[in-house]
């Protein structure tokens, strides 16, 4: 409510300061308006008294001060405090930035150890997997070769075995022709000895038959092959038995 024109001198009173701009802004509690000297305090009447400090009662005055300074006071103890909250706080929140910068950190290192480990498991799977191909492609080489010996011998024998076979061959067709040669001889001169009934040819067969212990037979055959010459026929004979 509007400050009286005049307001009395106070002498004294209870306040409640809200600001200071150069007027002294009181809460003053009294019974009447009249000046006294023993203000007897009531809560049935209020009155907001505004005026310039040199208007005031010295008393009131210095009380007005005193209570500026102790709630300048107050107000330095309690930006003060609230500073030091603030600080706090601040502090509290770099410490809280730091402990999550370090968690994430600690995190992000855990996420790279864990990627590198996971690079390195994978280089080993990799290199484990090269191995095991090495090694079988060297099995695999290892076996081709062995089968290629194996099937190389197999030739190599059989070719063997058809030689083998073929000089067995080759060699009873020679002796079935020889064969079939001393039979062509043998019916040649015995047709020659029963027609020409040669008694020097008879002498030398019996002599051959002497010095090789053969048969008639035999020994005609080698005097067919001599060309009928004793001597050439012992030779042949003897190489016969070489």
């Amino acid at each position: 409510m509007p400050p009286p024109a005049k307001p009395p001198r106070l002498s004294s009173g209870y306040f409640a300061l809200s600001g200071y701009d150069g007027l002294v802004r009181c809460r003053v509690e009294v019974k009447s308006e009249s000046p006294s000297s023993d203000l007897e305090v009531s809560e049935e009447v209020l009155e907001v008294v505004e005026a310039p400090i040199d208007e005031l009662d010295p008393d009131v005055t210095a009380l007005c001060r005193s209570e500026l300074e102790r709630l300048e006071a107050a107000r330095r103890a309690d930006e003060m405090a609230k500073a030091q909250r603030a600080e706090a706080r601040r502090e509290a929140q770099a410490r809280r930035e730091r402990a999550e910068a370090d968690a994430q950190a600690a995190a992000e290192r855990q996420e790279a150890q864990r990627a590198a480990d996971a690079e390195r498991e994978r280089k080993l799977r990799i290199e484990q997997a090269r191995r095991e191909v090495a090694d079988r492609d060297r099995r695999r080489a290892n076996d081709v070769a062995r089968e290629q010996a194996h099937l190389e011998d197999a030739r190599q024998r059989a070719e063997a075995r058809r030689a083998a076979r073929e000089a067995e061959e080759a060699e009873a067709r020679a002796l079935q022709a020889d064969r079939e040669a001393t039979l062509r001889l043998d019916e040649s001169y015995a047709k020659r000895i029963a027609v020409e009934g040669d008694h020097e040819h008879d002498d030398t067969l019996a002599r051959l038959k002497d010095l090789t212990g053969q048969d008639d037979q035999t020994c005609r055959f080698f005097l067919d092959c001599a060309g009928g010459d004793l001597s050439q026929a012992f030779q042949i004979w003897e190489q016969s038995r070489a």
